[in-house]
């Protein structure tokens, strides 16, 4: 699925990112996708 495969290049972001602000983004991005996903199920 598009957003199984959205969170894996996130996660992969979020491992790399060493600003607190781009990891906070990067975590709500995480969040919403979640949100979406589980509203799918």
């Amino acid at each position: 699925m598009i957003l199984n495969k959205k969170l894996e290049e996130l996660f992969n972001a979020l491992e790399l990112e060493t600003d607190y602000d781009t990891q906070y983004k990067i975590l709500r991005i995480v969040d919403m996708v979640i949100s979406v996903l589980t509203k799918f199920k």
